[in-house]
């Protein structure tokens, strides 16, 4: 399993919803995820999502 789903599986279970509805409905949570990635792991958001879901 990818560290990314690893990451996703713990973000949903602290949040109690789906990684990509809790980006939809939460503007604050798109923008820390997003500034997050961008400034730790030289990635876009885009790029996180496709590379968890094309895994799984």
């Amino acid at each position: 399993m990818l560290l990314q789903r690893i990451i996703v599986d713990q973000l949903e279970k602290i949040s109690g919803q789906s990684f990509l509805h809790k980006l939809a409905t939460d503007k604050e949570y798109f923008k820390e995820v997003s500034r997050y990635l961008e400034e730790n792991h030289k990635m876009s958001l885009e790029e996180f999502i496709i590379s968890v879901y094309r895994s799984s």
